[in-house]
């Protein structure tokens, strides 16, 4: 019991002295430094994009719904070109 006590002890310090992201000397870039490319996208763009997938559904052997990869790249590639990333 004494060495699970001891590990969790060691885990915690661990994990409370680790250097916080975006802090000087680390690569991470800080809250205010987030481009317009990590913005919540538009809800429209959410919208066509789920309206997308759900319109390429396909069935496939024992009742499996799935999105075939070409046409979940295509709505993807239309979803970064509707929120400005490519």
């Amino acid at each position: 019991m004494r060495a699970v006590i001891f590990l969790f002890a060691l885990a915690f310090a661990t994990a409370t002295l680790a250097p916080v992201p975006g802090a000087t000397g680390t690569a991470a870039p800080s809250s205010i430094e987030l481009s317009s490319q990590n913005r919540a996208p538009s809800p429209s763009c959410e919208r066509d994009r789920k309206a997308c997938m759900a319109g390429s559904v396909r069935t496939g052997n024992f009742g499996v719904r799935y999105v075939p990869p070409d046409a979940a790249a295509a709505c993807h590639q239309a979803y970064r070109s509707c929120i400005g990333q490519r």
